[in-house]
């Protein structure tokens, strides 16, 4: 049986409805005073947020004892002066495939535990990393400057002898989401809070 991971990355560019609305704000005021000043030129350059999930390999091969090394974290990359610190959550999810096809095979991944930290020697995730369980996601407590990664989230999987399924591969989906740390909406929330419904900052494992 082999370990496959499939990487997954959203991002959410919270700035570009706050800089969306500043240009339509911008434009209105100008209409309505063209007619006794100058038209002015006003530029507006949206904050970048990327990121780029780093792991240790895509493939790996269980050993006997149903265990394989997998280390994952997050990346924030720095593609320009624009890029900002974001806020990181991560979700895992595990799926059997046929090893002959690759298809799923919709059976519930049970069994599998996860070894958290850079050897994986931890049964809970490591802060600044929380498991949120309501919605399933682990989130990074603090701001990801550009350029920085988080700490390892995982470093091991292991899947019990029974909970093993014959002639299929175990795929991790590692599905990333970020979103930038600056910001207060109208009502104070942070632009995570208003997004994920949930405030990185404020959890606890």
């Amino acid at each position: 049986m082999k370990l496959k991971m499939k990487a997954q990355k959203k991002i959410i560019l919270f700035s570009s409805a706050l800089v969306l609305v500043a240009l339509v704000a911008v434009g209105s005021t100008m209409a309505y005073l063209q007619s006794s000043t100058p038209r002015t030129a006003n530029n507006f350059v949206a904050p970048v947020a990327d990121i780029q999930i780093n792991e240790n390999s895509s493939s790996f091969q269980f050993d006997s004892n149903l265990t394989t090394i997998k280390k994952v974290r997050i990346q924030n990359v720095k593609n320009t002066n624009q890029s900002v610190p974001v806020y990181i959550r991560v979700k895992l999810v595990p799926i059997w495939r046929h090893a002959s096809t690759g298809e799923g095979t919709g059976i519930p991944v049970t069994g599998l535990t996860y070894g958290y930290g850079t050897d994986g020697a931890n049964s809970n995730p490591i802060s600044p990393w929380v498991y949120h369980q309501a919605d399933g996601y682990y989130y990074y407590k603090t701001p990801v400057a550009p350029d920085n990664y988080t700490n390892y989230l995982i470093g091991k999987v292991t899947v019990t002898q029974a909970a093993n399924q014959p002639d299929c591969d175990l795929e991790v989906q590692v599905i990333a989401d970020s979103i930038q740390a600056d910001g207060k909406m109208a009502n104070g929330d942070s632009a995570a809070k208003n997004a994920w419904g949930v405030d990185p900052a404020t959890l606890t494992n």
